[in-house]
């Protein structure tokens, strides 16, 4: 329906001239999906990430390592994983349907780890990548630890992007490929 089409483009918009803050991310991304899904409730939604964040939170007080307290969060205790057989069907680029069928693509498993990770503290951002997308953990300024959530939140240095990237062996990537997506 053309005219859910243009509301669903209109509230994107608007979105995008609001101010970021707590839960932004994952609005923004529950409207595009809703373009194609009429039955999102973006509230709702935003209510369950939230409190899906205040579990983590109370899972890693006092932990040495939050990051990896919120791995065990997401993708042992709660079953969240990197889509397999079928990549590339469109609920797995859907934060919605991730959040119900706890599978997704790299893409989306980044956008409910940022959005609860942001939520305790950690300094992380999206990277990303040809043809795949990372978290980047900023833990210590000068190296900053890659977080493949499509892998179960398996750590990379570096040195490892390129092959992620599906890059030929002793290929490099380009430094600013590297920053933070905003």
């Amino acid at each position: 329906n053309a005219t859910r089409h243009r509301a669903a483009l209109d509230a994107i918009a608007a979105h995008l001239k609001s101010p970021e803050g707590p839960g932004w991310l994952a609005k923004g991304a529950l409207l595009l999906a809703r373009i194609d899904r009429d039955d999102i409730d973006i509230d709702e939604r935003l209510d369950e990430i939230a409190r899906l964040a205040k579990r983590a939170g109370e899972t890693a007080k006092g932990v040495a390592d939050p990051a990896a307290r919120l791995d065990a969060f997401l993708f042992e205790e709660l079953g969240f994983h990197g889509a397999r057989a079928e990549y590339h069907h469109h609920s797995n680029s859907d934060l919605a349907s991730l959040l119900d069928d706890r599978e997704g693509m790299p893409l989306t498993l980044a956008m409910l780890y940022l959005e609860i990770g942001w939520r305790l503290g950690l300094k992380l951002d999206g990277v990303g990548l040809p043809g795949n997308f990372v978290v980047r953990w900023n833990r210590d300024k000068d190296k900053p630890v890659f977080v493949d959530v499509h892998e179960r939140g398996k750590r990379l240095p570096e040195a490892d992007l390129p092959k992620l990237a599906g890059l030929p062996p002793g290929s490099t990537l380009p430094k600013d490929s590297l920053k933070g997506m905003t």
